[in-house]
C-alpha cells in the first residue's frame, strides 16, 4: 500500500435565497495559484 498526498478543491456556491450547491470538485497533485486560476476559468 502507498499513501499519496493530493490537493482537493471543492467550490461551493450560495444563491440569494441561501441555497448551497457544489459547483465542482477538482483534484491536483499539489496546491498552486495556476491550478486555482484554471478552476475559476472552468466555473465561469
Amino acid at each position: 500500500n502507498q499513501i499519496i498526498n493530493k490537493c482537493v478543491y471543492t467550490v461551493l456556491g450560495i444563491d440569494m435565497e441561501g441555497q448551497k450547491d457544489i459547483l465542482g470538485t477538482w483534484i491536483s497533485e499539489n496546491e498552486g495559484a495556476s491550478f486555482y486560476a484554471s478552476i475559476c476559468s472552468d466555473i465561469k
